[in-house]
């Protein structure tokens, strides 16, 4: 509540280029505030290993700490007339639609990178395709009453501008939520779940010189629906410029039942997704749920 006044006004009267600089300034306030954030760096080191050319794990922190408060001021500069403007570059489109020739519905699964909130969101909507993104009840900034009610929707509310609609994971439980994917799904549409949004059943894989827990709930929805399951990642390649990358569906003939294969596709997200996070491990959101 303290700094969302401040990150408006950074963000409608500065210019992009100094959002960074003031954000890596406040990188270290904000996670010695955030007790999840300031607890995890020995949990950092312990998944990053020496396999990151010597970004240390307190770097990484602060850095994706940086990226997260330059993800809200892109949220707040979209609020400004004119909205905000980034350079998107979307790969792999032709999955999506090779997805959808098939006529069993496309599922998004979304690499949990600082620019998927906003900018995956974005590229999906300027190609034309209207996605259901499955989310929380408490996402944004909050996971108080008074938060999800009052705050939150400074975020969800830009969000929601490009998609066709936010399916909600209500605190009673995720059926209701799923039913409604399930019929998206069955009328050939476009969903989209992010890698950590539902942790109700996960599976540990090797990943860098540790392990990290991935959801079952895409790649066990795929199965039951015969989607095409799409794992997408979201890069910023530099300053308000991205690319999204879809890559090719995850399929395994082999596997007999859903939950074998939701431990299959884990596998292979964990697999596709180093090479990412080696790259630009400051990007990745994940860092703070290990």
């Amino acid at each position: 509540m303290l700094g969302l006044p401040g990150m408006a006004i950074v963000s409608w009267l500065f210019p992009q280029k100094a959002w960074r600089k003031l954000a890596r300034m406040a990188a270290p306030v904000a996670a010695a505030l955030a007790l999840p954030v300031r607890d995890n760096v020995d949990r950092i080191a312990a998944v990053a290993g020496d396999r990151l050319d010597g970004n240390s794990a307190r770097d990484i922190q602060l850095e994706s700490m940086a990226n997260f408060i330059v993800g809200s001021l892109r949220v707040l500069r979209d609020y400004r007339p004119g909205g905000w403007q980034p350079e998107i570059e979307l790969r792999g489109a032709e999955h999506i639609d090779a997805g959808l020739r098939n006529g069993r519905g496309v599922i998004l699964w979304v690499a949990n990178f600082h620019a998927h909130n906003l900018v995956a969101k974005m590229a999906f909507h300027r190609a034309g395709y209207p996605v259901s993104h499955l989310s929380l009840w408490r996402h944004g900034y909050s996971d108080t009453r008074f938060g999800a009610r009052f705050l939150n929707p400074i975020r969800t509310t830009i969000e929601e501008r490009y998609l066709r609609e936010r399916v909600v994971i209500a605190p009673a439980g995720p059926t209701a939520a799923l039913i409604r994917l399930r019929r998206r799904l069955r009328a050939n549409g476009v969903v989209s779940i992010t890698t950590g949004a539902e942790r109700a059943r996960s599976t540990e894989v090797a990943f860098l010189d540790g392990t990290i827990s991935v959801a079952a709930g895409a790649p066990s929805l795929a199965y039951h629906q015969r989607a095409a399951l799409l794992p997408v990642f979201s890069i910023e390649q530099d300053h308000a410029r991205f690319v999204i990358t879809v890559a090719p569906p995850l399929v395994n003939e082999a596997t007999r039942s859903a939950p074998e294969h939701a431990a299959w596709a884990a596998r292979e997200l964990g697999t596709l997704l180093e090479p990412y996070v080696r790259r630009s491990p400051g990007q990745w959101r994940s860092w703070f749920d290990l």
